[in-house]
């Protein structure tokens, strides 16, 4: 892409922005007693052990598990909400829970190993589970009912963007959901709720806000889409964007290298 962007000598100037999962909390793994690897579906902590809000955990962030503080050599999971909508287990008293995951047989989760929940959204599978009396669970304990009826939107926000923040001054940014969509139905009806820590977001219960920023860093924009289905049944899905803003003080790497890349899907990736 980069030769076709100099055909004709045409020179391209490129910028790099790295994205460093923030860490929205952390603990100390309590498993006393070893748990079934093949069946792991939550990870309880001990009280007191970690820093962060729980409150700012959301599902489908990255759960890192460690020997050391930030460290996933044991594995990385998924956060999973739970059928009450929430994505963990309450201890006695609120002093200590566990963290709801994807269920997995990956992870072998010591006692007192390190919890990191990271702000990533990376894509991962979400197994059925089948018990012995043959009921189908869509995600752990979520019961299948209706949602391959009623399925949950796409939210189509565009890529990724990148800003200039003048000297004293403010940048917007664009955003448009206008083609999110549903994998049935069509005509279905679609409502928004956009949001930006951080920033000012006008429009927001439209497909196309402006969002506006005075401060250089990276943000996390999140558009939440419900599909409304007629007759009382909706579906709701909520993306995520990230904003990178940049000024004279704060800006993109300038010096980096590119390396070429082999492989295929077939192979399992490229290196």
């Amino acid at each position: 892409e980069i030769t076709y962007l100099q055909d004709e000598r045409q020179r391209s100037d490129i910028f790099l922005a790295l994205l460093v999962p923030e860490v929205v909390f952390t603990a100390r793994a309590n498993e006393p007693v070893a748990v079934d690897p093949d069946r792991l579906a939550v990870i309880t902590y001990d009280g007191g052990s970690g820093a962060g809000d729980f409150a700012d955990v959301l599902p489908d962030m990255s759960l890192y598990v460690g020997s050391t503080p930030g460290a996933f050599d044991r594995g990385i999971a998924r956060v999973r909400q739970g059928n009450d909508g929430f994505w963990y287990e309450p201890g006695s008293g609120g002093a200590a829970g566990g963290i709801r995951i994807g269920e997995t047989s990956e992870i072998e989760v010591q006692d007192d190993d390190y919890l990191t929940v990271v702000d990533e959204f990376a894509p991962r599978p979400k197994p059925l589970r089948v018990t012995a009396a043959g009921v189908i669970y869509m995600d752990y304990e979520i019961a299948y009912t209706d949602q391959h009826l009623y399925p949950q939107p796409v939210p189509v926000m565009g890529p990724h963007a990148a800003a200039w923040l003048p000297i004293g001054g403010t940048v917007d940014v664009l955003f448009d959901g206008s083609d999110s969509w549903a994998p049935i139905v069509p005509g279905v009806g679609y409502t928004f709720v956009w949001a930006c820590a951080g920033a000012v977001v006008v429009g927001a219960a439209t497909a196309t806000p402006t969002i506006t920023f005075n401060a250089p860093g990276t943000y996390r924009v999140d558009c939440q889409v419900t599909a409304d289905y007629g007759g009382g049944n909706t579906a709701v899905f909520t993306g995520h964007r990230r904003v990178f803003v940049f000024d004279d003080d704060n800006m993109p790497r300038v010096k980096f290298t590119l390396d070429d890349c082999s492989g295929d899907w077939r192979s399992g990736g490229w290196s």
